[in-house]
């Protein structure tokens, strides 16, 4: 409780917290001013029940997968020149 005095977000772990806490931790915190982040979403009923409870912020799979990158890196000069291309 002391901590939550000097917080304005409060990150849920939607992987490691079961849906009746992540439910409760939002009755409770709302109310408190605090705004709700649920992070590891990888699902749309997920997505769905954080929004229904009323987190705001989200980060997760479902909304974003990473994309790879390749760079390669060109020769025949005394600066590096990089070349990225997405795959």
């Amino acid at each position: 409780d002391p901590l939550l005095e000097l917080a304005d977000i409060v990150k849920v772990s939607f992987r490691d917290t079961p849906p009746a806490e992540r439910q409760r931790l939002a009755r409770w915190l709302r109310p408190k001013g605090l705004e709700l982040l649920a992070e590891q979403v990888e699902t749309r009923d997920e997505f769905d029940e954080a929004v229904e409870h009323g987190y705001v912020y989200f980060q997760g799979y479902f909304l974003f997968r990473p994309e790879t990158v390749t760079v390669e890196r060109s020769r025949g000069s005394s600066s590096a020149i990089y070349s990225c291309s997405r795959r």
